[in-house]
Parts: structure tokens; sequence; C-alpha cells
């Protein structure tokens, strides 16, 4: 059903493209299109021109019809237009018109105009216009979409149509038609990329510079569907700055300067660059004399408008979308340095006329710039290898030398000497080998080098004769061979003639080169195109034919470099297996890294294997052939000397040993390589597979070379380590992070072509500083290595975030050492945590001591005649993981631990195992913020956390019943069942010894992380542990819901019975089982699998299936009973203990119950919480309605509907949020809050306080705030004209009621008219309700599954309850209760909301809710009018204390007030005007004597007098009935326990709230006594122990009665004198008391005592009522004789108890 449309689409595409590129198309669309204009336009125009133009476009016509005749070549141009003649005559024929008619006649002709103009450059102009016009549109819309990770695509569009309503709202406008368009035209994104594409490739790549600004635009381009696109722009923009750099390496191969004025205007950004015929806006600046990557000193060149800058004022309606807010995305400004190709090339001054006749001076200066060359890191390899045949001789010269010199620095031993002969340029040279000790008795063995440059490989018989003659000549035939580097001047066809044996051997798929034409350009930018495969199968052919006489000559490995016209050479690279047994024993004598014998050496590190470990020059990788690859066929040729290496396409064979290729060795999947930007730096992109099932991984290999330590940081000789240290690893950290953007992009190239986007799954970093350091001294090497530690460290706090983003899991720097010494080596990896923590470890890791654990230092050293890694570990560091291993052990695959981890990362996601070690770091940053903040009593424990894995007794167990677990101890990963669980020791500033907690996580890379019976009888089974130990419950979500499955035995032999058998679209009968198949299946176990009925179909015996059980549990509906097992558990587990829920993961149906049965949920920012698929929600409903599973259940929804109650960036953030959570309640259900000790002083004043006539501001009055000061002057001496002074902004903290910095607030984004969270008053942890006093706005998003649905925007007044924030209000008063946690509330209501559509959506029902929840609440309750709240109606109704008289009391500010009214309602019904008219006769003076005096004009007088003065009675009432809301009113009438003022309310609730929370253990234990004591019985003895105490005049430490200013409490005096009740009133004082009389601190507990008294005389009233019956009287007596055969010592009690009553018996 779909082929058709996307077939006419494509014809659409191709359509399109042949009419822009095609030009005798274009002009017959032109003419096609100005005649009829022009028969329009025939009775305005004169005769004579309509007749000339008639005769232009006639005689055009003709040409081009017999142009079209003539068949021409692809790519010929065809006539061209006489758009030039059309508009003359035009112009004339207006000029020619009567004056007055020239305005009618020039509109008239605007279109013919118009038309004309298009063409007037040439057809190929307006193609290019119709082009580029295109790509804007595609930018217009696709830069929109370019948030990456920050905002879903309907986030996007809900903030374009927000934007556009606040636009079309001043301008009175609701059309959202623009808005549409960019949705429409978004979500045809895979077809406009290919159009992009292919229009790129006609328009763009044969004139690439020209396209330059627009190809950083499309460079820039991220997510779905962008890839090809970005990708192809990049390398057509690299393209087009190659020619460019030529031409810039070759002036300095000249002496000249390097950059001419126009070069230096294209690449600094001055206006008018040459190259682009669409000047960039850029700024203006002066020439930097150096020139880096990422120098933020220098002006971006060649840039757009550049991030957060504005561009051109846009106000027309038409172009809204580009111009409003938030709509606009600013495209980030890009440059030539950004783009790789210039970096690190340095501007130097030209020679200067005084010292050019200086030849020496001259040749310094020249030297100079050609050592710039040699080190710069820009890409000058290929500019260099181009100008070889260059037309200058000199320059031809310096190019080779120049070349030879950058690839061996700095291993050169002298300079290469150049020789002209008759077969060609030849070049020899020595050089140390890179891969040799660098030691004083290795650094003389030297290895020889030879390059031939001659027109092509017919000549290199005669070449290679006169090498040898040069080599015995000179006498070095005794040095090792190394390279040997063919150059073939001659342009690829002639480089490349082919014998007829060379063309059998080239592959048939590129048995002939490509003629030269634009398509091969094509090819060529776009990577492994055509021609550069056939260039190497042709090269690859003719070395099979030479490959005798280049073994003649005993070099290891062979390097030809094709030239190309305008294009990067082509390298091919070929290795000498065969030499391998010659060798080894030279290795071994002179050091050479490959002996066998060293290879026998233990495995050490996780990287490395026990594989051959050679260099290059002795052996070639292990690569496979693949689509990428070279497929030579060989195999057809026989043995051969030399075998081709496809990673010698990029790099020399020299480069190759200094990148450690070899140590990519031992994949067996194809490798594929993508160069950086600046060349520098080679990724190889490596993908794995744990099994044939599992998601391919995707492994990133970057190594680079750093060949220089920059001026600027480079060290003298007498410099220290540590300053060589820094200066070195400054030089990589800017190579570090430069390249890490080149890691995600060759990642994504690979998907390029399918228009996905593809991240890396891990990636490794090697970067090799080949500049000598000096860093020799013995005495320094512990220095050294501290200082590369704790450089490398440093370094990884910085740019955490960035690793963590490009998915690095290890990196590693060699570090050359000057004068011999050996090498350097710092390794950086964080193992035990998953990738995406692993950042935010990285972030946080110098925060602590041990931070610097994952950065190992080593140096290399010789061991068995094998380079190896010694550790050099420092006195608080232990050795390496990879001591004593083979620096060249190629890498092995990756271990199943990590692919399990990069598996999760793949759902983005932390895997399971990984979770402890996140608690660990989250736990680590807790300690240190409290630290900071003087709140920990003691150091930071060792161990933060101990774990202990929880696994089931018995593996069968079903979660129909509460199975057991056992705590066990064993490697991560093992697990057969996809629910982990652990037993957690939690050591956190609140619990320093160590509070524990049941964690349980689902591992998504077992079945996706689905609940099958076995996940659901672990889930059950650690919860119930839980409940047993009253601890609480973590729950780390992250599955895909319950599981589903058929029953794969029965659907491997399931057959069917049709209707007819040679049509099946007819239908069938039945399913059925042949007697073989059902005799297999049912044999397979005693428990049913299948139910069949038998049928004979004539001689066969069918089983016919009715019913299919399966053999496997956990196929189905069983899924779904153990998921109600499961969420039964964990609610109970919500009200019988502690649970919180972190949804790490995207969670699905029972998880999402899961989530919302735990009530507390911490919801990461890109996980779901789902029921159901989006993409089975739109089959649902027959149509493509959701994108996304964001757009169901992401924090969009879920943080505004009440699901989450916080949202986090990631899971560090989410496991510190769950422990802050922890830090507020017990250690153990029920038990003690953890107070902690705060460095706030509870006796501070409360400096916020609401001005007059502002409202109160919840957060400000809970927690504080920071406010701004006006700007003060901070230059005085700055003059007032002119620039303005410059003045910055002080702000100061202005406290609020609690601790600072620890209110938490939660449910932030819903019922936002209500404030929930938690906080801390005096280090006492406390739930805490607020009121919002401003009107805020609740936003109903509309739905797309209803169409007729749409966005709702209501208005919600501050101070009201409303539904939803009723039933906030309701939700968290019982999760405080839960939490053991004292509430305090800040009640600031007038009331609930009752229209219509609030009573229907059951405003009613969640203020209900609210009394319920209210009057069970078992911990204390102060509810808190602060000043100038007020509390009326219905609201005070919810909250007032009779609801629960023994937790509640009520405060309240002076300012505060309450009641039924407001008082202008209370007037209205009870002061009515006749009543305030009353008052007036009653209190005017005038109205009485008016009254007095009569007469006829009374009644009038009266009545103006009554009208005058009625606004100020009605005021006057209005303050009378106010009065009665007063505070005072409210403790006389017993509704308030008293009057606390703002600045007292601190320091009197903090201790209220200590006392009441020392006083419900006491109390809960004397009502355990009886079950006939009231909480009234135990106050009272609690009352009676404390006069006791006073009577007795029993000292309590510390007693001292404090005393609040202002505060008016109603004390009971009941069975107290005043004194006594006034010091039973001392909150602080009765705190004293109580800690000593239950003995904290003390060996005496009178508490105790007394309980026990009570106990025994309750327990003695309990015996004398068993006795009056005989009932009781012999349970007493069958009691009695259980003691006693219990406990035999009862019997002498008994005794003496009957001796004493009965002395005489």
């Amino acid at each position: 059903m779909q082929s058709r449309p996307c077939c006419e689409e494509v014809r659409s595409l191709d359509s399109l493209h042949s009419n822009i590129v095609c030009v005798a198309s274009k002009i017959m669309d032109t003419a096609a299109t100005i005649v009829p204009a022009l028969w329009g336009l025939q009775t305005r125009l004169s005769p004579q021109l309509v007749s000339e133009i008639e005769v232009i476009l006639g005689e055009h016509e003709a040409d081009l019809e017999g142009s079209q005749q003539r068949s021409p070549r692809p790519g010929q141009q065809g006539p061209c237009f006489p758009a030039q003649s059309l508009l003359d005559l035009i112009n004339r024929g207006i000029q020619d018109a009567r004056e007055a008619d020239r305005p009618a006649l020039a509109g008239h002709l605007t279109p013919l105009l118009d038309i004309t103009r298009s063409y007037l450059e040439g057809v190929s102009a307006h193609a290019h216009e119709v082009g580029m016009s295109l790509f804007e549109e595609f930018l217009h819309v696709e830069e929109r979409f370019q948030r990456g990770s920050e905002a879903t695509e309907q986030e996007i569009i809900d903030e374009l149509r927000q934007a556009c309503f606040a636009l079309f709202a001043v301008m009175h406008s609701k059309d959202l038609q623009q808005v549409l368009d960019v949705v429409v035209s978004h979500q045809a994104l895979d077809l406009k990329c290919e159009l992009v594409v292919r229009l790129l490739y006609a328009l763009a790549a044969p004139r690439a510079e020209h396209f330059r600004p627009l190809l950083r635009r499309l460079a820039g381009l991220v997510g779905r569907g962008c890839a090809q696109v970005a990708s192809c722009a990049q390398r057509l923009l690299e393209h087009s700055l190659l020619t460019e750099l030529q031409g810039v390496v070759a002036r300095t191969l000249q002496g000249v300067d390097m950059f001419d004025q126009a070069q230096l205007a294209g690449v600094l950004g001055h206006s008018n660059p040459p190259l682009d015929a669409h000047p960039e806006p850029s700024e203006t600046q002066t020439q930097p004399q150096v020139l880096l990557l990422h120098d933020s000193a220098a002006s971006p060149p060649c840039a757009e408008y550049a991030e957060g800058e504005e561009g051109p004022n846009k106000i027309s309606v038409g172009e809204c979308l580009c111009s409003v807010g938030p709509l606009r995305q600013a495209v980030a400004r890009r440059t030539t340095f950004s783009e790789g190709l210039y970096s690190g090339l340095v501007v130097s001054p030209p020679i200067s006329s005084s010292s050019s006749s200086n030849p020496q001076t001259v040749a310094e200066q020249r030297d100079a710039k050609l050592q710039l060359l040699v080190e710069a890191p820009a890409a000058v390899e290929d500019a260099l290898a181009s100008l070889v045949n260059h037309v200058d001789p000199e320059v031809q010269t310096r190019a080779l030398m120049t070349y030879f010199r950058r690839i061996y620095h700095p291993f050169l031993l002298g300079q290469p000497s150049m020789h002209t002969t008759a077969a060609g340029s030849l070049m020899l040279w020595t050089h140390r080998d890179p891969q040799c000790l660098q030691t004083a008795e290795h650094a003389v063995h030297a290895v020889l080098g030879a390059a031939v440059v001659i027109p092509s490989l017919a000549g290199l018989a005669e070449a290679l004769s006169a090498v040898e003659g040069l080599i015995h000549k000179q006498a070095i035939s005794a040095a090792r061979r190394g390279t040997l580097h063919i150059i073939l001047t001659d342009e690829d066809g002639a480089a490349l003639v082919l014998s007829p044996a060379d063309q059998k051997r080239l592959p048939q798929a590129a048995c002939r080169t490509p003629p030269r034409a634009p398509s091969d350009l094509i090819g060529e930018v776009n990577s492994g195109g055509s021609n550069r495969r056939a260039i190497t199968a042709a090269v690859t052919a003719q070395m099979a034919s030479l490959d005798s006489i280049i073994a003649q000559t005993g070099v290891q490995s062979v390097s030809v470099m094709v030239q190309r016209l305008h294009l990067a050479p082509v390298r091919c690279g070929f290795w000498r297996p065969s030499s391998l047994g010659a060798q080894a024993t030279s290795q071994e004598s002179d050091g050479r890294v490959g002996s066998d014998a060293g290879q026998t050496g233990p495995e050490k590190g996780p990287i490395f294997a026990r594989q051959d470990s050679r260099g290059f020059e002795g052996r070639p990788p292990k690569h496979r052939s693949g689509s990428g690859a070279l497929a030579t066929g060989a195999t057809s040729m026989g043995p051969l000397n030399y075998s081709p290496d496809p990673m010698l396409g990029a790099v020399e064979p020299f480069g190759a040993q200094l990148l450690e290729l070899q140590k990519l060795s031992g994949f067996e999947g194809q490798i594929r390589y993508t160069p950086t930007r600046n060349r520098q730096c080679h990724i190889y992109v490596i993908t794995e597979r744990l099994n044939a099932r599992s998601a391919p991984l995707k492994r990133v290999f970057l190594r680079g070379v750093i060949r220089r330590v920059s001026k600027g940081n480079q060290p003298s000789a007498q410099t220290e380590a540590p300053s060589v240290v820094t200066a070195a690893l400054h030089e990589v950290e800017e190579c570090l992070v430069s390249n890490l953007v080149e890691i995600q992009r060759a990642a994504a190239d690979g998907a390029a072509a399918k228009g996905n986007v593809s991240k890396p799954d891990w990636a490794h970093i090697f970067l090799t500083v080949t500049q000598p350091l000096d860093l020799l001294s013995d005495q320094q090497e512990e220095q050294t290595a501290a200082a590369l530690r704790a450089a490398c460290a440093d370094l990884m706090a910085k740019h955490g975030g960035q690793l963590r983003k490009a998915a690095v899991a290890q990196w590693e720097v060699r570090l050359a050492a000057a004068a011999g010494g050996p090498a350097w080596r710092v390794v950086i990896e964080k193992r035990g945590l998953d990738v995406k923590a692993l950042g935010m470890e990285f972030k946080h890791a110098m925060l602590a001591a041990d931070g610097e654990e994952d950065v190992q230092i080593y140096q290399e050293a010789q061991q068995n005649g094998t380079k190896v890694y010694v550790s050099k570990h420092t006195p608080h560091s232990s050795s390496g993981a990879y001591d004593g291993t083979p620096i060249l052990a190629a890498y092995p695959p990756l271990e199943q631990l990590q692919q399990k981890r990069l598996a999760a990362r793949r759902h983005n996601t932390t895997f399971a195992y990984d979770f402890p070690s996140v608690f660990g770091s989250a736990l680590r940053k807790i300690w240190l913020d409290r630290d900071s903040n003087g709140e920990c009593d003691g150091p930071l424990p060792a161990r933060l956390v101990e774990v202990q894995e929880l696994v089931m007794v018995d593996e069968a167990a079903s979660f129909r019943s509460p199975g057991s677990v056992e705590l066990v101890e064993r490697p991560m990963g093992i697990n057969t069942v996809g629910v982990v669980a652990w037993l957690l020791l939690l050591r956190s500033p609140e619990y320093p010894q160590g509070r524990p907690a049941v964690a349980i996580a689902n591992d998504i890379t077992y079945n996706s992380g689905a609940f099958g019976p076995k996940e659901d009888a672990m889930f059950r089974a650690a919860t119930e542990y839980a409940l047993q130990q009253h601890i609480p419950v973590l729950y780390l979500a992250a599955n895909s819901g319950a599981r589903v499955g058929l029953a794969t035995e029965v659907k491997q032999a399931l057959r069917v019975a049709w209707k007819d058998a040679a049509e099946p679209q007819k239908g069938f009968h039945y399913l059925y089982l042949t007697d073989a198949d059902y005799q297999s299946i049912t044999g397979r176990s005693k428990a049913a699998i299948v139910k069949c009925d038998k049928v004979q179909v004539g001689q066969e015996c069918r089983w016919k299936l009715t019913d299919v059980i399966g053999e496997e549990d956990g196929l189905g509906i069983e899924c779904l009973s153990g998921s109600g097992a499961i969420a039964s558990v964990y609610a109970r587990a919500f009200r019988e203990g502690f649970t919180v829920t972190l949804v790490s993961g995207r969670t699905v149906g029972i998880g999402a119950y899961l989530a919302r049965l735990g009530r507390r949920c911490i919801q990461v920012a890109d996980q779901p919480i789902i029921l159901t698929g989006f993409s089975a929600l739109n089959k649902l409903l027959g149509r493509e309605v959701y994108s996304s599973q964001m757009q169901l259940g992401g924090p969009k929804v879920m943080a505004a509907n009440g699901v989450s109650h916080h949202v986090v960036e990631d899971d560090l953030a989410g496991v510190e949020t769950m422990l802050k959570w922890l830090g507020f309640v017990p250690a153990t259900f029920p038990g003690t809050l953890p107070v902690l000790r705060s460095t706030d002083p509870i006796g501070r004043d409360i400096e916020y306080e609401p001005q007059p006539g502002e409202k109160l501001d919840a957060r400000a009055a809970i927690a504080g705030r920071y406010i701004s000061q006006e700007p003060v002057n901070t230059d005085a001496t700055a003059s007032t004209s002119g620039h303005q002074r410059r003045r910055r902004r002080q702000s100061y903290w202005q406290s609020g009621l609690f601790d600072k910095d620890s209110w938490v607030e939660a449910h932030s984004g819903w019922a936002r008219s209500v404030v929930t969270g938690r906080a801390r008053l005096g280090g006492m942890p406390c739930g805490v309700i607020g009121v919002e006093t401003q009107t805020v706005m609740m936003n109903i998003p509309a739905d797309p599954g209803m169409p007729d649905s749409t966005e709702r925007t209501i208005p919600q007044a501050g101070q009201v309850w409303f539904p939803d924030s009723a039933v906030k209000t309701a939700q968290a008063i019982e999760e405080f209760d839960r939490e053991q946690l004292p509430l305090v509330i800040m009640a600031n209501w007038r009331g609930f909301s009752g229209g219509q559509r609030d009573l229907f959506e059951g405003v009613l029902q969640a203020g209900s809710l609210i009394v319920e929840h209210l009057r069970t609440f078992q911990q204390p309750v102060i509810v808190y009018l602060p000043p100038g709240a007020e509390l009326r109606g219905g609201a005070w109704v919810v909250v007032d204390a009779q609801i629960n008289p023994a937790q509640v009391e009520m405060y309240a500010d002076p300012a505060a007030s309450g009641g039924v009214l407001e008082p202008e309602g209370i007037v209205e019904i009870k002061y009515r005007t006749p009543d305030l008219q009353a008052t007036m006769h009653r209190l005017d003076p005038l109205l009485q004597q008016l009254k007095a005096e009569g007469g006829p004009a009374m009644e009038s007088s009266i009545q103006r007098r009554e009208q005058a003065l009625l606004p100020v009675y009605r005021q006057m009432a209005t303050a009378f009935a106010q009065m009665h809301d007063s505070p005072v009113r409210m403790v006389a009438k017993g509704v308030l326990r008293g009057i606390v003022p703002w600045e007292q309310a601190r320091p009197f609730l903090a201790a209220r709230l200590r006392r009441r929370v020392a006083e419900e253990p006491l109390i809960s234990t004397i009502l355990n006594t009886s079950p006939n004591f009231t909480r009234a019985h135990a106050i009272t003895l609690l009352k009676r122990w404390f006069c006791i105490s006073l009577s007795n005049n029993i000292a309590v430490e510390g007693l001292t009665r404090r005393r609040f200013e202002g505060v008016m409490l109603d004390v009971q005096t009941e069975e107290m004198n005043e004194s006594e009740a006034e010091t039973w009133a001392d909150d602080d004082a009765v705190v004293k008391w109580i800690m000593q009389f239950t003995g904290h601190g003390t060996s005496s507990n009178i508490f105790k005592r007394e309980v026990d008294a009570v106990q025994a005389k309750v327990t003695s009233h309990i015996v004398q009522a068993l006795v009056q019956t005989d009932a009781g009287q012999s349970g007493l007596l069958q009691g009695l004789q259980q003691a006693l055969a219990d406990r035999p010592e009862l019997k002498t009690v008994l005794n003496k108890v009957l001796h004493n009553v009965l002395p005489d018996t």
C-alpha cells in the first residue's frame, strides 16, 4: 500500500532535480512562461516592440531546437537565454510610453521583468538561486528543531504556537497557518533530506566555495534525519577549503607571506572574500599573529550570526517565525579554523624589504616557515603531497622535503638527502624506530627510509635500481629497511597504465577508471567514491606484478601515492608479512618490540589480551575486507610478499606506528575509517555484538599525534617537571576537547546514508605527544607522577560532561621524554560505573581526595624484549591495572559486563549493577555539600556504601506467596532474572554509622527489563524483606512492562488447514499439529502444553489446536497476575514503610503503576512513564497521532499531573534527590527522626516580611530569598558623559522561617496554587505546606488523539483551593504522615473555588480528603497564619484544630485574620445600608440637628447627608467587622493556642516542634500500657511526673524558662499552680526535662521506672477483675501453671506472696 506513493515521490524528486540542472529544460520553461505573459500585454505595447520581442524569442527557440538535435554531450552548455536583450527592449518600451502611462505599464510588466531578470546572469545562475532558495527554506524549518535533548519536537511546536499567539495577540490575529506549515514541512524531513543531498551534489559540489556560508549551516544540523545532509555538507565544506590551503602552503614554500590579502580576507572573515559569492557578516578585526583552534581572542571568520546575536529586524507578519523571541534559533558562529584545515597555522609577517637583502636572514625566516609546516596541527599533508609536481622545481623539492620531515618528525636522524636521476627524484633518510624503547643504548639503531618520485609505476624498477645504487654508494646498506614511498606524479589515469596481466588481477567491480566528470568530483567528496576505489584497485593490481622486484629491496612496507587534479592524493599501503622469521632475531638483539618470547606474560588489564604485539614493520594487522575495504583479488594471485592494508589509505606506515594501529588488529569485524576535520586525528569505528540476537554496539577509537607543545606553553630547559606536565597537558586538553565532537560525528556518518543518527556506545582516545619533554630526572619521578595525576584529574573534572556526551570510557596520553628517557603514559578510565553516570562522576571527581583513583600513571620499560607498562604510583595510590602488560597488545572485544553497560546506555539509562556506585558518588557529594555548610559532626567515612545482593533462596519460588531471600556476595551481571536487589548500608550525614535500605532495580539488558513470573517473585520477596526489616524500599525503574510471548515450541511446529491451499487468501479452517509434532511436544513435560482435538483427514492424523498453554512460564496472563501481586505489595510498602521510585529508564505498564503506587516518584527528564507505547496507540487509532513516548508520559505530562514529585537531569541527580529525601525520614519505620546540627541559628530573626500592601510570598517566607539592591557604582572615576559608568548589582540573603538551604520543594509543576515540600526547622525535619498568593495559569494540553480538543489555559487565583491544589494538599498530608514528619501549614486561604466546573471536577471530594488525612495524622501539626494571611470559610474548617485536637495546634501572627467571610462580605450581610443609616442617625450631630429642626426640606437634606456619609461609614463597618477576625478574639474563643509574632515564629515553632516530637514517644508508651488509657490520661501522667520533679526539687540540668517577646498563649492550668503551669508551657524546659527523665545521656531512666509502675498497677487491676468470674479464675490458674512451667524461678516468688498473704498456711 505504501510503495506507489513512495515511487511517485521519488519520481517527483527526479523531475525537480532535472528541471533545476538541465539547461535545455529551463530555457524551454522560460520561453513558455514569457510568451503567455507577452500575449496579455500586446495591447499596451507598441506593435514594433512586440514584434522585436517575438523575433528574439523565435531566434532563441530555433537555436535551442538545433542544439537539441545535435545531441550535446552531458554537461555541455546550450544556447544562452537572451535575457539582457529582452530586458533592454522592455525598458525601452516603458520609456517610449507616455509619462502618465509609465507607472501603470511598469506595474503590468512586473511579472515579465521578474522572469527576465531571474535569467539575467544565465540559466546556471538561475539554477543557483533556485537551489539557494530551496536550501534556505529547508534551513528555515529545520533549524527550529535543532534543540537536541533539551526539548522534544512536541515541545518545540508548542513554543512556536505560543510565540505566535504572543505576536498575533498584539496584532489581533489568530492565524496559526505559519506554524502549521512549519510542522507539516518538518514531517516530510526524510524526503526533504534526500532532495537537499541531491541538490548539493548537483549544485554545490562543482563550486562548493560559493556555497560556503550555507554549507556551514547545513553541517551544523543534528538530530533525526539530518545526519546525511550534515555529513555531505561537511565534506563539501572541507573540499572547498583544500584548494585555498594548497595555495597557502605553496606561498610558504616559496618563502613569501603565508596568506595573501585575498586569502587572508577569506580565512579571517574580512569582507568580500574572493571565493565566496555571498559574503558573510563578520566583525572588524586586526590580523592576529597566531591562529589556534578555539582561540577565543580571534574573531570568528566567515561567520553567520553569533549565538545570542540578533540579525536584521523583521517585523512583518509573514516573517513572524523568524523574528519572535524563542522561535528564532540562532546558528552558532562557525569559523574557517573550526573546520580544521587551517587550524594551527601562524600568520607571520612577510619578509621585510630591510631584511630581504640579507640572504642569511631570508633563509632563516624561510626555514622557520617550513618548520611551521612540519609542526603545525593543520591539515597540510595532502597540500604538501599535491605540490610535488608543481611547475616550480624549487617548490617541488621543498614540498617533498617538508612532507617527509613532517611525516617522520621528530624521529629523523639528520636531513633527508635529495637526488635527481634519470629514473626520477630519489630521497634517502634515516630515522629512529618509534616503537623502540627510548633509552641511550637503543637510540643508535636507525631505520632506512626511501622515496621515489616517478611519473608512473612503469618506471619503478629503474628507480629502485637507482635507490640501491645510492644506498651502496653512501655505505648504508647494512641499515634495517623501513618504508619505501612511491609518489606517482602523473594524474590517476596516466599513472595507472595497466598491462593485460594487471587487468586480469583487477577486481571486476573496478575494472576501469570512470571518465573524469562532475560525478567523479561528487564521489570524491562523498567519502569512498568509486574513483578512489578504482585507483586503489589499480595500484594493488600493479603492485602484485612488481611484488618480487620490491621484495629484493628488503623494505618492510610500501606506500604508493597517486596524484589527482584538484583533489587530495590517494594513498595505498602494503606490509610485508613474510619477513617475520627473518626479523625476529634482529628485533630481539636491537631492542625492537615484537619478539615472540615477550608474549608469554600474564594478561593484566581488561583492555589487552595476550596476543602477538609486533609492530607494523614486523606484521600487518588482521583487517577484514568489507564494503569499504579493498577487495583486491589477492587470493587468485598466489602468495605475495606485500599485502595491502586499507587502513594505510589515510596515514603513512610510519604514522600507523605512531598511532599504534596494530592494537586494533584483534577485531574480527570491519573497521571503518573516518577522518577528523583537521586530519591530525584519525577515527576507527568498530561494530561488535554480544551475540547474534543482540543489538550492534559501536566502538570508536580516536588516535592522534600532537607534534609540538605550543610556544606559549613550551617550558625552558630548566623548567621543573610539574610545569612541563602542565604545558603538555594543556596542549592535550585542547586536542581532546576539539575532537570530542568528532567522535559523535564519526559514529553518525555510518548511519547517514539511512538518514538516522547513531551515537557511539564506547569511545577510546589515544593521543601521543611526539615532542620530547624534559621529564628525565629520577629524583622527580614521584613528583612527575603526582603532577600528571593531578593535572589529568582536573581535566576530567572540567570536561566530564563532554566526555559523557561523547561516551568516552577510556583515554590514554603518551608523553615522549627528552634525551632518550622512557616515555610516560597516562591512562584514564572509569571502571564499575555506567557511562551515563560516568560524566557526572567525572564532574565531581575532584571533590574528594580519592577522586583521582581513575588516573593511572605508567612509564615504558623493556621486559624480555617486549615494551610494557610499568606503573608509577604515588604513596596514596595503588598500581595501575595495566602494570606489566605489553603496550602493543591488541585490544580485545568488550567484556560481557561492559557490553551490558553499553546496552543499558542505548536505552539512556544506567546499568542496574552500577547503581551502588552511583549511590556512593551521590553520597560523597552530599557529604561535601553539608560539610561546606558546617552541618557534619564528623569526617567523611571511608566507605560510604556497603552492598550485599539479595537473591531468592528458591529460584523456582512463585510470586503467589512471599518468597524468602538471602544475602550473597557474587560477581556483577550473572543474574538470571530481570530484577536485581541489594541491601545497602548508606552512610549519610544524618546516619554516619549507616542506615539500611533495600534497592530494587530492573535490569534492562535482561529481556528489556520486562516483568515475568520470576521478576515478580523477586520484586515481591525483596519488598517483603524490607517490610520485615522496617527499612525503606528504593525502586530504580527501567522496564517494558509485563512480558508477552508465544509458545515457541508450538509456533515452530504450527500447521494451517487452508480452505483452498492454492489460494490461501480465502482463509483457513483451523490450526493443527501433525501427529509426530504433537507427540514430541506433549512428551516434553508432564504438564499440558497444548489442548487439541484429534482430526482424521484421509490417512493423516491431525491434532486441531484449541488452546495453547506453553512449556515456558511467562507468556501472557500469568505475567499480569504477577503484576497484580507486586502492585499490592508495593502499595502496602508505601502504607507500612517508605518507598521512593527513580524512573531511570522508560517505565511501561505495571512499571508505571508501581511509580504511582509508591507515590514518591523522581523522574529523569528524558524518560517517560507510560501505559502503552505511542506506536501501539497509533495502530489502535489507525493513524499517526503521537510521535514519541515523551509526548505521552514525559515530565511535561507527569510532572504537571502530580505523578512525578521531582524531575532531574540524570541518574546521579536522581539518586542524590532520593538520598536527600531519605535524609528527612527515620532509618527504620517507626523510628526517630534524624535531627542535624543546624548552622542556621534557631534564635535568629526572620528577615523576610511582606511590605504593606504586598502579598506574602510563600517560598520566600519558607526558605528565604536572595534580593538585589540598587546597582552601585564600581568606577567612581568614570565620566558620566559618553560611556555609562560600570555598575553591578549586589544581592544578599533574606532569611525565611526554615533553615537556610534545607527547603526541597515537591510537585513544583503541579497545582501551583499550593506549595508543598520538606525543610528543616532548627535541624528538625518537617513537612511544609504553603499557599501561592499570585494568580497562576494551569495549562491543559490538547490531545492529538482527539482532533476536536484544544489547548486550554485556565487562570487560578491565589489563596484559593482548586480541585488539583486540594488533592495536592491532601496527598502531601498523607505522605508526611507516612514519613513520620511533623507538619507545618502556613495557612493563607480565602476558601475553596465553588464554581460549576470546580464542583464537577471534585473540589468537594478533594476538600473532604484533606479533612480525612488530617484527622488520621499521627504526627504533630502546627497551623500558622503568617503576617497578612487570612483563613476563612471552608478553608478554616478543613485545617481546624478540632479535626485532630490531639495533634493540631493553631497559631497566628497579630496581623493575620480569620473568619467565616471576608469583612466586606460580612458587611453586605450583617451591616447593610439601613443599619449604616441607623448608625449615622445615632452618631452624626448634623443628622440629629436636621431631624430636630424638621421643615419641608428636611428629608432631602437628610438624604444628601446620608449619601455623603455612606462611604466612610461603610469603611467603618468593614473595620468593625474586621475586628471580629483578629487573633485576639481567636485566642479568646479557644480556636487558637496562641499569638506568635512573625519575628518570634522561628525560635518559638522550633522549640514547640522539638517538644511535641519528644513527647510523642512517651505518650505512645503510656498508651500501650493499657487499652483503657486515652491521650488525656497520658498527658495528665506526664504533667504529674513533671510537677513531682519540680516539687521534689529534682534538679533538671540547664532548666531555664524562656520567654518569647509578644507571644501570647492560652495556657491550661488545671492540676497545676501558676508557676508549674508556666514552666510546663516552656517548651525548651520540658524538652530538657524529658531528655533527663528518659535517661538520654545518663545511666538512669526514671521514665521507664514510672511506666513499669503504671504497668504493674494496670496488671493488678486486670488480675482483680479476672478473679471475679469463674472463667477468669480458671484462665488465671491455667496461665500461672504455664508460666511456672516456663519459668520455674517464679515458684519461689509465688510462695513468698502466698506466705505474706496467708502466714498461717
